[in-house]
């Protein structure tokens, strides 16, 4: 069941990243009737910004014998392209997950490439309020007791988000989300323990 999900979820962001963005303002859009070219059709030709981001997470581990340790620093640079009303994002994130398992202290870095879906659900002249969805592929890095993790996880990731104007070309972003490992993050352990917390982002959005 749950690979079936995964798999649906990753076909909609797929279809969400690809079909041509035609849900912009409606004078932009009218233009783009009039002339083909200004009708993106490839990844390549969409819109694109580059995002660098700080923030904190706070996991813990899904099982009964596991729980949470705080919040640590994460942190990272991603990439979306798109439309105004749907972007794709990708990039690298630093992710320290910090949890205790049956009273021992565990402490893990990932480094996480998400593969998010980005729609727009408010806006006006200065402000821009979307969801996300998607996944983050995660890789260990290091980790205190790396004989009893996994050294890979995949998170399923739902959440929201938002863009401030600041400048032509510049704008402040704060993200956050809810991630949920597919992976028993712990191998040979009893029971199944899965990472799971929030992950709240924020930084600038440069246009490039």
């Amino acid at each position: 069941m749950k690979k079936l999900m995964f798999l649906g979820l990753m076909v909609f962001i797929v279809w969400t990243g690809v079909e041509p963005v035609s849900a912009q303002e409606e004078s932009t859009t009218s233009l783009s009737l009039d002339n083909e070219e200004d009708v993106p059709v490839r990844l390549s030709d969409l819109p694109m910004r580059l995002n660098p981001q700080a923030g904190v997470s706070s996991f813990e581990y899904s099982g009964a014998n596991g729980s949470g340790n705080g919040s640590d620093f994460s942190g990272g640079l991603t990439v979306e392209f798109g439309g105004e009303a749907r972007k794709m994002e990708t990039g690298l994130l630093v992710m320290p997950i910090s949890s205790r398992l049956a009273g021992v202290d565990i402490n893990s870095t990932y480094l996480a490439i998400p593969m998010m879906a980005k729609l727009r659900v408010l806006a006006n002249k200065s402000q821009s309020w979307y969801a996300k969805v998607g996944a983050l592929t995660a890789f260990e890095t290091s980790s205190n007791h790396n004989d009893r993790t996994n050294n890979i996880d995949v998170l399923a990731s739902v959440g929201a988000g938002g863009r401030m104007t600041m400048t032509k070309k510049i704008d402040f972003l704060v993200e956050a989300t809810f991630n949920r490992g597919l992976i028993d993050a712990i191998a040979g352990a009893v029971g199944k323990n899965y990472n799971q917390g929030l992950l709240v982002m924020a930084g600038m959005s440069f246009g490039l």
